[in-house]
């Protein structure tokens, strides 16, 4: 009889280990999967884009919004303009693209391109390149202005001004590739800020 109860005892241990040891086994599973399930469909479903804000905002940096995000909640994000900024510089409804460099100038640096567009000898620099639209127009731009744009410092504007005085106006925006220098992913960064009104 005490054999019995024993080896009962046993058996009952033994099927109590197997479903506890099957269940924790499956809740495992089941759980990792899920997760890894999760994350891949928020990565793919997500949309979101970087931007990088630079120059008068108060927190510049790498910004990760939703793809088609305005400009205005991308300065937002990185803290707002500085009280230096010059606000009315930016097209702010304008829609941002993943990868974009936004340049903020300040006050200073704007005073620096009217003062240099107004003082130009020749009748593009006279013109300006800043369009009715806020674009920069990569026709009549002096070099100074150029380097406003996302990516552009002295030498490709210089190089921008040069191939313009070699090869006359640019008829779309997209010749800007033609100048040395300046690929696919620099046009990327500028096309939403250029125009050749």
């Amino acid at each position: 009889m005490l054999k019995k109860n024993i080896l009962l005892l046993v058996i009952g241990i033994a099927i109590s280990l197997v479903f506890m040891g099957c269940g924790s086994k499956s809740k495992k599973i089941s759980l990792g999967d899920s997760k890894t399930t999760k994350a891949q469909a928020e990565s793919v479903e997500d949309g979101d884009i970087f931007v990088h804000v630079v120059g008068e905002v108060n927190s510049p940096g790498i910004v990760k919004v939703p793809n088609g995000t305005r400009l205005y909640n991308v300065i937002e994000k990185a803290g707002g303009m500085t009280k230096n900024a010059q606000t009315d510089y930016l097209n702010l409804a304008d829609t941002v693209k993943d990868g974009q460099q936004i340049r903020v100038i300040s006050k200073k640096e704007y005073k620096k391109l009217k003062k240099k567009k107004s003082s130009g000898s020749s009748p593009n620099e006279s013109q300006g390149g800043k369009s009715q639209s806020g674009l920069i127009n990569i026709n009549t731009a002096t070099a100074e202005e150029l380097q406003t744009l996302s990516g552009i410092g002295e030498v490709r504007a210089k190089a921008i001004v040069e191939y313009r005085t070699q090869n006359g106006n640019f008829s779309k925006p997209e010749d800007i590739k033609n100048v040395s220098g300046i690929g696919d992913a620099t046009f990327n960064n500028i096309k939403s800020q250029i125009c050749v009104d």
